[in-house]
């Protein structure tokens, strides 16, 4: 330490080391070890009116290798970015990169930044009818509806608009189970979207009740 010492302070001629106590350290180590774990972004997104996201963002690397002491990344399961991804008004496709830091210098990441992708697109109104069924009904039942439908609307890409127009986009049902534990004559059915490519939101539907009859085969 006296040589180190020494050696630093060769800059400034008017001061002369006589003693470093101590004069030697020991220092601890301990075995170094890695591991995997994610990486967690925080964000604060808004859009343009008539915009928002298409299907779910990515993030590339969406984990990271932690290198270090044993005792300093055991307790590590996942990697938090201080910095929150703002972005306001948003109505193209997002692409940003985002430094990744370690503030712990006894800590080495694999990697030095990440990207944040997101697809946005212009939404439209869409509207479509579709005829209630029952779901999981006894063979000897028969369930009637008043209405027999609902009219759901959506919001739907502008892209995608034109192909969903030709299919059924949804599924309404009233399970029997609702049936059993109703006493009111009025249930309020479910709603699916049909599995497909379409990125497509439930804007609202009506009724939001609807009645029942039970018909029993004599």
């Amino acid at each position: 330490l006296f040589n180190e010492v020494r050696n630093q302070m060769n800059a400034t001629p008017n001061i002369r080391i006589e003693r470093v106590q101590p004069s030697i350290v020991s220092v601890n180590l301990e075995e170094k070890s890695e591991k995997r774990i994610p990486v967690r972004l925080r964000t604060e997104i808004s859009y343009q009116e008539q915009f928002g996201m298409v299907g779910r963002p990515s993030i590339s690397p969406d984990s990271i290798t932690i290198t270090g002491a044993n005792s300093v990344i055991d307790d590590l399961d996942e990697w938090f970015i201080d910095e929150v991804l703002i972005i306001d008004s948003a109505k193209e496709d997002i692409n940003v990169s985002i430094p990744l830091i370690s503030e712990n210098p006894l800590i080495q990441l694999s990697d030095n930044e990440l990207t944040y992708r997101a697809k946005v697109s212009e939404f439209t109104e869409g509207e479509q009818v579709v005829f209630i069924s029952t779901g999981d009904i006894p063979r000897n039942q028969n369930i009637s509806y008043n209405p027999s439908s609902l009219t759901i609307r959506y919001n739907i890409p502008i892209e995608e608009y034109a192909s969903a127009q030709e299919l059924n986009l949804f599924r309404v049902f009233v399970p029997y189970r609702k049936i059993l534990e109703d006493s009111t004559g009025f249930v309020t059915p479910d709603i699916e979207a049909v599995p497909g490519d379409f990125n497509i939101r439930i804007r609202d539907f009506q009724p939001k009740t609807i009645a029942y009859f039970v018909i029993v085969d004599e």
